[in-house]
């Protein structure tokens, strides 16, 4: 056969439109780097994701004990081969989701207390089809659990000597 050149195209013979909507399939929570990093079925588009609509909560089909994050940034994840892949969204966690998570006694205190819900719509594939909801009443379980094993350390003080009172932060 011969090869095709730019200046003699084929046409395609048939086209289907992706109306198929990205999934979760997967999640992860690292409370070392205080990232949590995202699955979907499909490639989707980092500048349609809202963070603030990510919900962790400590029960499968239950979110009475959860926490709605904040926002944070986010960047394409990082495959098993090393490559950039366009279906991973990874968050860095707000200072106050960070803190809401470690103070928890009872969410995010391991891989059998965090679950992730996110409404449809969180995110969009490059067909621009809104995510499917996982619903708090079918939350999913992270599949990677990682505590935070960083001691605390001072930031800063204020000693008030007027007081008698050292704050320490």
């Amino acid at each position: 056969s011969k090869p095709t050149l730019a200046a003699d195209p084929i046409g395609a013979t048939d086209y289907s439109v992706d109306i198929v909507p990205p999934t979760l399939e997967r999640a992860e929570l690292d409370l070392n780097l205080n990232k949590v990093a995202l699955t979907f079925s499909e490639a989707v588009v980092l500048g349609t994701f809202s963070s603030d609509q990510v919900s962790i909560q400590s029960l499968v089909n239950d979110n009475t004990e959860s926490h709605t994050l904040a926002g944070g940034a986010t960047s394409v994840g990082i495959a098993t081969d090393g490559s950039a892949s366009a279906f991973i969204v990874v968050i860095d966690l707000e200072d106050a989701d960070v803190e809401a998570l470690k103070l928890s006694s009872t969410l995010a205190i391991d891989k059998d207390s965090t679950f992730v819900t996110i409404p449809a719509g969180v995110i969009q594939d490059v067909a621009e089809n809104d995510a499917v909801a996982k619903k708090p009443s079918a939350a999913l379980k992270v599949a990677e659990y990682t505590k935070d094993a960083n001691a605390p350390s001072l930031t800063s003080f204020t000693l008030d000597m007027t007081e008698g009172s050292l704050l320490l932060t």
